[in-house]
């Protein structure tokens, strides 16, 4: 890695892209670029293709992300509620533009958690994959004329 970023793979930076990814909500693009001994975007995508276990690590990191930016939506409306102020008639408002760019934060980061963790804050909750569900329906046949 002469003057670049580096491309080959190792646990130990393996280890730190997954420990950025699972402390932030902020994107790959974005913790690379913050983080200039890490290797860009695409090269992170071929080693989560080529490598199991960073790939698995990797997943781990984006569910613990996940979390974050559901936290992060309270922080959200907080900081909206700040930008308050009261006109010259004495009306308590909260400029339109700054309101939507807040909630847009918020359904993004809403977007992206449902997606990552369904089973926690997707739209229609579901087991999770790996257990299979306890309820089992049992029909019964009624002769007809006795219902």
């Amino acid at each position: 890695m002469a003057g670049g970023r580096p491309t080959d793979y190792t646990e130990e930076l393996a280890q730190r892209i997954c420990e950025a990814v699972a402390t932030t909500p902020r994107g790959l693009d974005y913790i690379c670029e913050q983080n200039p001994d890490f290797p860009n975007q695409n090269t992170i995508y071929k080693w989560r293709y080529r490598h199991l276990q960073f790939s698995e690590n990797y997943r781990k990191a984006k569910c613990a992300q996940a979390e974050i930016m559901a936290e992060k939506m309270d922080t959200l409306g907080e900081m909206a509620r700040a930008t308050a102020y009261v006109d010259e008639k004495g009306v308590t408002r909260i400029d339109a533009g700054i309101m939507a760019s807040y909630k847009l934060d918020a359904d993004n980061h809403k977007w992206s958690a449902a997606r990552l963790l369904p089973h926690l804050y997707g739209d229609k909750v579901a087991p999770p994959e790996d257990k299979k569900s306890s309820l089992h329906i049992h029909t019964v046949d009624v002769p007809h004329g006795t219902e």
